[in-house]
C-alpha cells in the first residue's frame, strides 16, 4: 500500500475484533465498549485469517458509521497498518507544551544518512496521545504497537526457543556455582530478549525535563522487560529506531523491568530457583 493510499474498512485486525464482538444491545455506550472489547483484543492471539491481506472482514457501512469511523481517524488507520505489519520500535510523544517543539523537532532532526525514519513511527499528535504519565492510554487508540510486530498472529513467543533458553539458563546457572541475584539477571538477559515483544521509545514530561527519553522492551502482553533512559543528544532517536536489533549496547545497559525481577510478580514464575536450579513456567499472561 502507498503511503498515501485508503485503507479497507475491516482489513485491521484490531478492527475487525471490534466488529466481530460489538453488541449493538447492550446498554453501553460506545467509548466504554470500544474500550472493553480492544483490551481483550490485547490479550488475545490474532485469528490468523484476520493478518490476510487476501482476507478481510467487510463491515456495513452502519457498523462502519457507528463502530470504527468515531475510533480513529484515516491517518491513525494508515498508521496503525504499517505499525501492525513492519518490524520497526514506535516514538511515542506524551507531553505537549509549546515551549518544547523546538527540542523535539531537534531530536527527531535525522542524520545524513541513506536510510529515514518512516512517518508512521512516530505518534506525535496532542489530539491523541497527550496522556501525561498514564503512556499506557495508547494502547486504546494504537493497540497494534502491542505487537506482535511484522503482522504475526500469535502474541506468545515460540515456546522452542523459550525452552532451548530455559535450558541455557539452567546450565549457566549451575557453572556459576553462586547464587547472587544480580548474577542469576545477568543470565536472565538472553531470556528476556526472547519474550521480548515490542520496543516503544516514549517522550514523556520527564524526557523533556532531562533530556533522556524512556526506552522500554515490552512483552507481548505490554509488560515492562527492560527499560532504559537513553540522552537524546547523545544516542539520538534514528539510532534507536533504525538500528533496533542491532544496538545491544543499549540493551546490556537497560534495567529489569519490575515485574521481571527475581522477586518481581513475573520473575518468581520465569526464573524460579530450587536446588536443581531455575524453572520458568512462561505463563506469558502473567
Amino acid at each position: 500500500m502507498a503511503d498515501d493510499g485508503a485503507v479497507l474498512w475491516g482489513s485491521l485486525a484490531a478492527e475487525a475484533y471490534l466488529v466481530a464482538k460489538w453488541d449493538d444491545l447492550l446498554k453501553e455506550c460506545p467509548e466504554q465498549q470500544r474500550s472493553r472489547i480492544i483490551q481483550k483484543y490485547l490479550d488475545s492471539d490474532i485469528p490468523r485469517e484476520w493478518t490476510v491481506a487476501t482476507t478481510r472482514l467487510e463491515p456495513t457501512a452502519m457498523q462502519i458509521d457507528t463502530i470504527l469511523r468515531p475510533w480513529r481517524p484515516d491517518k491513525l488507520r494508515r498508521q496503525a497498518q504499517f505499525i501492525f505489519t513492519e518490524e520497526t520500535p514506535i516514538v511515542l510523544r506524551t507531553h505537549y507544551q509549546p515551549e518544547d517543539e523546538e527540542k523535539f523537532r531537534n531530536w527527531i532532526t535525522e542524520p545524513l544518512t541513506s536510510r529515514r525514519i518512516p512517518w508512521w513511527a512516530f505518534l506525535d499528535d496532542k489530539n491523541f496521545y497527550d496522556f501525561g504519565a498514564d503512556w499506557r492510554r495508547v494502547y486504546n487508540v494504537m493497540p497494534e504497537i502491542a505487537g506482535p510486530m511484522g503482522g504475526q498472529s500469535r502474541r506468545s513467543p515460540d515456546h522452542r526457543e523459550i525452552n532451548y533458553f530455559r535450558k541455557e539458563f539452567k546450565r549457566n546457572l549451575r557453572r556459576q556455582g553462586i547464587w547472587e541475584p544480580k548474577i542469576n539477571e545477568d543470565i536472565a538477559l538472553r531470556l528476556q530478549r526472547v519474550v521480548t515483544a515490542t520496543y516503544i521509545l516514549i517522550a514523556d514530561q520527564e524526557a523533556f525535563d532531562t533530556g533522556c527519553l524512556w526506552l522500554l522492551y515490552l512483552d507481548c502482553y505490554r509488560n515492562i522487560v527492560r527499560e532504559a533512559h537513553i540522552n537524546a543528544e547523545k544516542v539520538g532517536i534514528s539510532e534507536v529506531i533504525l538500528h533496533w536489533e542491532q544496538t545491544m549496547e543499549l540493551w546490556e545497559q537497560s534495567d529489569v523491568g519490575e515485574k521481571y525481577r527475581l522477586g518481581g510478580e513475573l520473575g518468581e514464575g520465569r526464573y524460579e530457583l530450587n536446588e536443581e536450579g531455575p524453572d520458568a513456567s512462561f505463563n506469558m499472561s502473567g
